[in-house]
């Protein structure tokens, strides 16, 4: 949680630089993000590219949260907005290289009518694997319906 609420401090801080140096013209986008630049290079470090945070005593079998596409999407489009910024081609690879791991963890699936789609996880700790037929479903139903869920 807590990098999420960073992710989401940072990208409002880089939608405000831009915003800010829209208004003055004396001063450049890229003046604002030397606050920024410890936590963009720690996003680097952390690996955020592979999609599977890890670095320096940060264990990402010890945080479930390690690989999530949200979390670690937010960090990248904060890099890229960054380097969109900054001109930083550091950033800008790591912000790509993100995106194209996200691209290709794709998951392919058949939808209903016969046609070809994709989803991708979410990152979230698995709970176990999923399989439902009808029976299942009524099964699980009932029994949520008559207190029985265990």
């Amino acid at each position: 949680m807590v990098l999420f609420r960073v992710c989401v401090a940072v990208a409002a801080i880089v939608v405000s630089a831009k915003v800010a140096a829209g208004h003055r013209a004396t001063q450049q986008p890229a003046d604002h993000l030397g606050q920024l630049q410890p936590l963009l290079d720690w996003f680097i470090q952390m690996n955020v590219g592979s999609n599977t945070l890890s670095g320096p005593s940060f264990d990402p079998t010890k945080n479930p949260l390690s690989s999530s596409i949200f979390i670690n999407g937010n960090m990248a489009r904060a890099l890229l907005a960054s380097a969109r910024i900054s001109g930083n081609a550091t950033q800008l690879r790591e912000g790509l290289r993100w995106c194209d791991t996200f691209a290709s963890q794709q998951q392919h699936i058949t939808t209903a009518s016969g046609l070809e789609a994709g989803y991708w996880g979410v990152g979230y700790p698995v709970l176990g694997p999923v399989e439902c037929n009808d029976q299942c479903c009524t099964t699980w139903h009932s029994a949520h319906l008559n207190g029985n869920l265990v």
